[in-house]
């Protein structure tokens, strides 16, 4: 099946333009516009509260209910039809899944706003796999922490989009592995994505080197720590500017 994969900062994305041909999305449209139990939830801005600019359904293997935006949502056992599609998605990307969220978008004035899929309910690191049927509609996605990192896929009609968004906020003593980017005559300097880190200080066992490039050394060993080198680290503070985390940490333990 025709695939196009898109890496992004903290986020990667699997588009697949055809995943039902005309005949057949046409058709489970029809079926699921008649057959889900459609419902408006209303939605509380600034103490007001509104009807929700779509309709919306929670179908899940499970009793467990999801909340979103300060609404609970009650499931609705899985119909024949979603099963078929669930167990579709899940041949092609090999990964299983438990409920659907349905939004049903009336006309061009109903809409999905600007949200994360982070509720607690869908664990770290969520994978979300989205099937569009019906009218084309622009498919936005927007970093949340670097404003400039945007993204925009125009589907065709029928399509599904699967997405796994990894999100990390560095703390105060937490313990992470990173890549050396570049060492430094003061120290290490790591770098992922909007992720910054200085080790200013190493132990007193290793000693800065140069021959094509500066490397640190074990005095004892001769372990050397060099760019590219997965090294274990603590975080001892963390200063957030310009779109990214800076953060100074201590050298732990290099991995093998």
């Amino acid at each position: 099946m025709n695939k196009e994969s898109y890496k992004l900062p903290n986020a990667h994305i699997d588009y697949y333009p055809n995943f039902f041909n005309s005949d057949e999305a046409d058709e489970l449209y029809e079926i699921l516009f008649k057959k889900i139990k459609w419902e408006i939830k209303p939605v509380t801005v600034f103490g007001k509260t509104y009807p929700q600019p779509r309709l919306t359904a929670l179908y899940s293997y499970d009793t467990r209910p999801y909340s979103y935006s300060n609404l609970k949502l009650e499931p609705i056992a899985v119909t024949k039809e979603l099963h078929e599609i669930f167990k579709l998605i899940e041949k092609e990307i090999n990964i299983k899944f438990n409920s659907v969220l349905l939004n049903l978008y009336r006309d061009g004035q109903d809409s999905n706003g600007w949200h994360a899929d982070n509720e607690k309910e869908l664990g770290k690191n969520p994978i979300i796999a989205s099937i569009t049927l019906g009218e084309v509609r622009p498919f936005h996605f927007k970093h949340k922490i670097i404003k400039e990192e945007m993204m925009k896929i125009i589907p065709t009609v029928q399509f599904l989009l699967e997405t796994s968004v990894e999100l990390y906020y560095p703390m105060t003593d937490d313990i992470i592995q990173m890549k050396i980017s570049k060492i430094l005559t003061c120290g290490i300097f790591l770098q992922e994505s909007c992720f910054r880190v200085l080790l200013p200080v190493l132990p007193m066992e290793y000693e800065i080197s140069k021959e094509h490039s500066l490397f640190f050394e074990h005095k004892v060993t001769g372990e050397r720590l060099q760019e590219n080198d997965t090294i274990e680290l603590k975080i001892t503070s963390v200063r957030f500017e310009k779109n990214s985390f800076h953060c100074l940490g201590n050298f732990r333990n290099k991995i093998i």
